[in-house]
């Protein structure tokens, strides 16, 4: 008996509080509905104050929904990165290019106959490791793109042919 008397004031609190919040939504839509027939009358009142004769409408502007939003970040993004990937390889060449240009053919000569030493100590060891390498390779890049080329053909055909036992 006690607890259908527990239930029964537990439902009427519930029923209390439903009735008090469904007041105070009941006030809310209706000072809404105050400041909409305010703005109604106004706009009403400035139609018809309107010395210049022209209509005074209500702009109602629908934008694009959020998939097309969407869809314009997405493709100015692209945009941007496709841009700034472009610019930056091409500063990386023209400063590439720009200390190329910059050895003289003495230094050319001079890096390229130590490229090949080194690759013959590596051939004649048979094996070279990552780093060396990778530092080859570093070597190789400050060659003007000829050479480069020519002194990568050496060193992928050595380790091709198995003279040096290495991975690039």
């Amino acid at each position: 008996m006690r607890f259908l008397l527990g239930l029964a004031i537990m439902q009427s609190l519930v029923l209390f509080f439903l009735c008090v919040r469904v007041l105070e939504v009941d006030s809310q839509t209706d000072d809404l509905a105050n400041k909409f027939d305010y703005t109604t009358s106004a706009l009403e009142t400035a139609r018809s104050t309107n010395t210049s004769g022209e209509a005074i409408t209500p702009v109602h502007y629908k934008g694009p929904s959020l998939a097309q939003i969407r869809d314009v970040v997405k493709s100015e993004i692209t945009l941007l990165a496709e841009q700034t990937k472009a610019s930056a390889q091409s500063e990386t060449r023209q400063a590439s290019l720009a200390i190329q240009n910059a050895r003289s053919p003495e230094e050319i000569r001079s890096i390229q106959a130590a490229i090949s030493s080194e690759l013959n100590l590596y051939i004649q060891d048979g094996r070279a490791g990552e780093i060396q390498i990778a530092s080859l390779q570093s070597k190789i890049a400050k060659l003007p793109p000829d050479q480069q080329k020519q002194m990568l053909g050496k060193l992928v055909g050595a380790i091709n042919s198995g003279q040096i036992d290495a991975r690039l």
